[in-house]
Formats: structure tokens, C-alpha cells, sequence
């Protein structure tokens, strides 16, 4: 038992001289011991997220009602499960790393506008709420328990607990968190050593709770008494995932077209209804995963077969006036409107931003804000990144920024631009218009 408390301490340890030797390798030293810190508190709050807090809250509850707090078995089922977070997380950064080098545009976000990947999250969910519902029972593929065996003889039991570590991990890395764009905007926007540490640090964060049980099992012995809540609960999570899948269905609808977005909803919709009338039935594993694999591969079809035009609706965002304050991007007028003593207020946001969602509501609705925008003098630009867009990437990456919300102000008192922080508030923005338009 302390072998394995050790051996955690160990691998933190580890993590701390990999981060001193990336903080002591640059000159910005600080700032990168506060990006490593932003990286590690937004892993954490990942664990918040709708689509991951189920896992570790079931995997908690599991543990619990077994009544093994403290022995072994719990200590290397959690371990376990923070070693598949970590997995995972290396493979991400190395993959980004990899797409780097090939001259890939980078930014965090840019996974919501890729069609197959929200449908992937869409299933996930799915299943998982089924599961949680008792309409299916994930099991692991007898292909891998096989592999697992060959591979870690000795841990070949604790296959599913890595697996559900490196789950968790992939339904929470491609949403946001506080503090988690401006760490990832760091490190993309560097080189391999920097990727490497901030996405293991968000990667330890994540994985902070499962790595804490493990270190000290006492923790989940303390907790009301097994009983019906357990199952409420479950029900309950299980409904949290179905509106994530609604939530990324919204997303979807942006990037695909209504007609595609309402397809593979109606297709989630038909497996958790197939799933939910084949556990009345005669249990027949065969027919449940024929059925799961024939719906999922009308989801990933839905898009192909629609005649929608997502890129449509983009260009019409783009060639009208938004709100009757706004106007379309155009970073190319920049500077001639600036030379004719004109204020510029960039907005880049994007649907699936939530923080850009509350910088929108909070501080861009206010009514000061929005009649100091239709000033003549002043000229509001909104860059939609719903969907791929080279020249928003660019123009971002320039600013050394590769998320979003992004807001900059340019003026004759600014000419090449004041960066806002993440979150807006209106008496931040006033200033920052006023310090543009001073001459």
C-alpha cells in the first residue's frame, strides 16, 4: 500500500523537475511557472465539466458500495485510471506536437469545428448516458483484455480502470475550462518542450482526484450509506450527458447545417430507444452490438447525405451587418481606418465558447457599451470562428493567441492594437476605447 502512495509522490516528482527544467530553460521563467499553475487548476476544473464529472463521480460510487476504501485493489483501480488520464494526455501533446512541425494551424477550440469529432462526442455521451440508465453495459473488446494480457501480464485486471482514466480524459480535453485557454494558447503557441509540459500538467490536474484516492483510499469511506440515492444518482448523470449531447448537438448545427445536426440527433435518439426496448428482450449481445454499430454508422453518414450548406450560413453572416453594431472582420482595413483617426473593436468569438457566450451577455449587451460602439468614430468588427478560417487563425496567431475569446482595440492612440483580458466587463472595455482613441 505504500509502494503505491510512494509511487505517485514519485510521479508528481517527476512531473516538477520536468516543469523546472522547461521553466529554467526559458527566459520568461515566471510566466511560465504561471501557465504551468493555470494548466494544473483548469485540468482540475475539468473534472466539473457535465460530460466527465459522471465518470469519476460513478467510478467513486462503485468503489464506495464495494466497501473497499482502504484496500489495495482501490488504490490501484484509481491509480489505474489517473495513469490512462496522463497516457493520454502524452499522446495528445506529442500528436499536436507532430502536426506542429508539419506546419498544421493550431488553436484550442478548432476540434469544435470539425464535424466527425462532434459526432464522436455525440456517441460517447449517448452511450455512456445508456449505460448509466441501464439500458447497456460497456464492456471492454475481448481483442483488448487480449493484448492487455501479452502486453502487462500482471496488470491485465486493471485494463478497465486505464480505460476509464484515458475516457474521461477524451471527453474532457476537447471542451474549455477557466484557466485552461490561456495555458493551452501558451503552449501551442511555443515549442515542443512547452507543449509537452503544460498538457501534462493539465493532464495531472485531471487526473488529481483519481491520483488523491490512490494516495489515500480513506477518503471515499467517508459518505452517506449505500442505498437508492446511488441509482437516483446515476439517473441523474445520465441525464447531465444527454443534454451535453444536446448542447454539442447546437454545435453541430453551425458547422454541418441544421439538416445534418437534426439527423444524427434523431439517430442518438434512436439508440438510446433501440438500447432502452432491447433490455425487455431476450438478452442477445449480438443483436445489441450489431445494433449500435449499424446506428453510429448512420450518424457519421448523416452529414454526407444532406444537401445543407454550412458554409452558407457563414457567408451570410459574413456579408451582412450584425445587430446593427457590428460588422464583419476585415483585418486588411485595419490600418486605413486607424490612419483616418477611427477606433477598431475586434471581437473574436465563436458559438461554442462559453466564455465568449458571457462576455456577449455581461459586457457587450450593455447598453453603454453598445451606444459607444455605434459612435461614428468607432468601427466593431466580430470574427466568427465557428468554423474553419485561416484568416482568423492567423490573425490570431500573430497576437500570440490561439483561442478564443480574443478582443483587441486599435486607434490612433493604439495603432497596433490593446489586447482585453478573457473575461470582459464594461468599465474594462470603456477604458480600453477610450486609451485606443487618444491622440
Amino acid at each position: 500500500m505504500v509502494s503505491i502512495r510512494r509511487f505517485v509522490f514519485a510521479a508528481l516528482a517527476g512531473f516538477v523537475l520536468l516543469a523546472f527544467f522547461m521553466a529554467g530553460a526559458r527566459a520568461q521563467a515566471a510566466s511560465s511557472w504561471d501557465v504551468i499553475g493555470l494548466a494544473l487548476l483548469g485540468g482540475l476544473i475539468l473534472n466539473l465539466m457535465p460530460s466527465v464529472l459522471p465518470v469519476l463521480s460513478v467510478k467513486l460510487l462503485d468503489a464506495a458500495d464495494r466497501g473497499e476504501g482502504d484496500s489495495v485493489p482501490v488504490r490501484l483501480a484509481f491509480f489505474a485510471s489517473g495513469l490512462g488520464i496522463l497516457a493520454f494526455s502524452l499522446f495528445l501533446s506529442l500528436f499536436l506536437i507532430g502536426l506542429k512541425a508539419a506546419g498544421v494551424s493550431l488553436g484550442w477550440g478548432v476540434q469544435f469545428q470539425t464535424t466527425w469529432l462532434l459526432i464522436t462526442l455525440m456517441i460517447l455521451v449517448t452511450l455512456y448516458a445508456c449505460h448509466l440508465w441501464g439500458f447497456v453495459k460497456i464492456q471492454i473488446p475481448g481483442w483488448v483484455l487480449n493484448i492487455s494480457r501479452n502486453l502487462f501480464p500482471r496488470g491485465a485486471a486493471l485494463t478497465g480502470d486505464f480505460l476509464t482514466g484515458v475516457f474521461a480524459a477524451v471527453l474532457a480535453m476537447p471542451f474549455s475550462a477557466p484557466f485552461l485557454g490561456d495555458a493551452v494558447g501558451f503552449a501551442l503557441g511555443r515549442g515542443p518542450v512547452e507543449i509537452l509540459v503544460i498538457f501534462l500538467a493539465l493532464g495531472v490536474g485531471l487526473a488529481a482526484p483519481y491520483l488523491a484516492v490512490a494516495a489515500f483510499p480513506g477518503i471515499i469511506v467517508k459518505r452517506p450509506k449505500p442505498g437508492r440515492w446511488g441509482g437516483v444518482l446515476k439517473v441523474v448523470f445520465g441525464v447531465v450527458l444527454a443534454g451535453t449531447g444536446i448542447w454539442l448537438q447546437s454545435i453541430l448545427i453551425v458547422v454541418s447545417g441544421r439538416e445534418a445536426a437534426t439527423l444524427v440527433g434523431g439517430v442518438m435518439g434512436a439508440l438510446a430507444t433501440v438500447l432502452y426496448f432491447l433490455t425487455w428482450a431476450e438478452p442477445n449481445p449480438k443483436l445489441t452490438n450489431w445494433s449500435i454499430l449499424v446506428l453510429i454508422g448512420m450518424a457519421f453518414l448523416s452529414p454526407l447525405i444532406t444537401v445543407d450548406d454550412p458554409q452558407q450560413a457563414v457567408r451570410a453572416r459574413e456579408t451582412k451587418p450584425l445587430d446593427g453594431v457590428w460588422r464583419p472582420f476585415d483585418e486588411a482595413a485595419i490600418p486605413g481606418l486607424v490612419a483616418q483617426g477611427r477606433t477598431i473593436f475586434v471581437d473574436v468569438a465563436a458559438p461554442w465558447c462559453i466564455t465568449c457566450g458571457a462576455n456577449t451577455r455581461f459586457a457587450l449587451s450593455d447598453p453603454s457599451i453598445v451606444e459607444r460602439l455605434k459612435e461614428k468614430n468607432i468601427v466593431a468588427m466580430q470574427a466568427d470562428w465557428a468554423s474553419p478560417d485561416k484568416r482568423i487563425a492567423n490573425f490570431l496567431a500573430r497576437f500570440g493567441h490561439y483561442e478564443v475569446p480574443f478582443n483587441v482595440a486599435y486607434g490612433p492612440g493604439a495603432p497596433k492594437g490593446i489586447i482585453l483580458p478573457k473575461v470582459l466587463t464594461k468599465k474594462g472595455v470603456l477604458k480600453i476605447l477610450a486609451e485606443a482613441e487618444k491622440r
